[in-house]
């Protein structure tokens, strides 16, 4: 049988009010005579779900969370003839797709035969590029750069990473490069990404449908 204990006041043993009561929800509470405070009845509104946390003031707002976005792209078939200091990567893209391999998010947008990457929402974003190449002749340099837009015009070179290669067998040999940059996404519509590979001479990116080989990865870490 369960029971229940009505009272409008708890005292201490010196008679001081600990806790007291007008009937009505609101609740007084006292830890010293001279200090107390009162604790309306609460009165929240809006949702409890997953998206939302209880506010100091008894209302629901909602979560928001800074990583909303990470995805990846990559290379998605070998790219002969990467031959000067920025040869775009504008064609043979797709976004992450085998077994195992996951996104966040909104996807970033593609535009082939510009290269362009538009980002699909405001932000600050940590944005990578990295290509494999393969070489059966010596490269002093292979290299990979990020552009970036906030006009949606002027592109300026933001980060580059370089590798040689050096056969020593007349067989192919390889290197991989990387660069990366934090980027500030004030306007989805002008500030717009590039990726590039750097050489002197001919040289074959390495691309594939099922693996990562030259990828591109797009995470938002929070609010711009």
């Amino acid at each position: 049988m369960s029971s229940i204990l009505k009272v409008d006041e708890i005292q201490d043993t010196g008679g001081n009010t600990i806790i007291s009561s007008d009937g009505a929800g609101n609740v007084t509470t006292s830890n010293l005579a001279d200090n107390s405070v009162s604790l309306a009845k609460l009165t929240a509104t809006g949702t409890k779900d997953a998206t939302t946390f209880l506010r100091g003031d008894n209302t629901f707002a909602e979560v928001v969370s800074g990583l909303t976005v990470a995805d990846q792209w990559r290379l998605t078939s070998d790219k002969a003839n990467v031959d000067t200091n920025f040869t775009a990567f504008d064609s043979n893209l797709e976004r992450v797709d085998t077994g195992g391999q996951g996104t966040i998010g909104s996807a970033m947008s593609f535009e082939s035969g510009t290269g362009n990457f538009t980002f699909p929402a405001t932000g600050i974003y940590l944005v990578k590029g990295e290509v494999s190449y393969a070489k059966d002749a010596n490269r002093r340099y292979t290299g990979v750069g990020i552009k970036v837009t906030t006009n949606n015009s002027n592109y300026t070179t933001i980060a580059e990473g370089y590798e040689t290669i050096n056969p020593v067998d007349g067989n192919n040999s390889y290197s991989y490069v990387s660069a990366s940059s934090l980027i500030d996404v004030t306007d989805t519509t002008n500030v717009k990404v590039r990726f590039g590979g750097i050489a002197p001479s001919a040289i074959t990116a390495l691309g594939n449908t099922s693996i990562n080989l030259t990828c591109f990865t797009f995470i938002r870490l929070g609010d711009t």
